[in-house]
């Protein structure tokens, strides 16, 4: 198994926008204009575009996976009779949300099936006002590493504190201890729950760039 790959000049919330995009199929270009209208890039404009479509390079599944007969039938467009009965309704409730919200939406075969697995753990998490974007964002990550043979313990340890039930209490503690890593851009917690992540995300990278003798942020 191998181990993620965070280019220097990333933030994590950065990169963590950046793979969710690149799993979605954007190129280095448009993630970058993205970066910039989300306001994720920092003030002199880094990452460089370069610097992403580098990340995105990295991201990719290697040749030999992406000719191999299993990717491409993962990677057809899923349509009602095309996997498992029992993903049907909550892949439709997914379209559904993402048509009513004007964004595109093109699940594939394999994140169907990905997002038939999170429904069966979390099943209370489509009830959730932000809950079908969250199911389709997540699957696609899940899906990308799968491919890549990378590790999903962020994601698993996400869905395992369910931050969405206590508005992010035992999630942001855990974090702050560093007992996890964080999932960012989620819209299942309040504003104010979003902001003490951040600070926290902010903090603990501020550490890790400092000097080793440097005081470490804490409340």
């Amino acid at each position: 198994m191998t181990t993620r790959k965070r280019a220097r000049a990333a933030s994590i919330q950065q990169y963590d926008k950046i793979e969710e995009l690149a799993a979605q199929g954007f190129g280095g270009r448009q993630i970058h204009e993205e970066l910039g209208r989300l306001g994720l890039l920092d003030e002199d404009g880094l990452p460089e575009e370069r610097t992403v479509q580098r990340i995105v390079h990295d991201l990719a599944p290697s040749e030999e996976v992406m000719r191999s007969e299993a990717w491409r039938l993962d990677h057809q467009p899923w349509q009602l009779g095309s996997n498992e009965p029992e993903n049907a309704a909550v892949v439709l409730a997914i379209i559904a949300d993402r048509i009513a919200k004007k964004a595109v939406v093109r699940p594939t075969v394999g994140q169907a099936r990905w997002i038939g697995k999170l429904h069966a753990a979390v099943p209370d998490l489509l009830e959730q006002p932000a809950g079908a974007r969250e199911l389709y964002r997540i699957s696609l990550m899940y899906q990308s590493r799968a491919e890549r043979n990378e590790p999903t313990d962020d994601l698993d340890q996400f869905f395992a504190l369910a931050p969405w039930r206590d508005d992010g209490r035992a999630y942001i503690e855990a974090f702050r201890s560093r007992q996890v890593k964080i999932v960012h851009g989620t819209e299942l917690m309040s504003l104010g729950a979003m902001d003490a992540v951040r600070d926290v995300a902010e903090a603990l990278f501020a550490a890790r760039q400092a000097p080793p003798d440097a005081e470490v942020p804490h409340d």
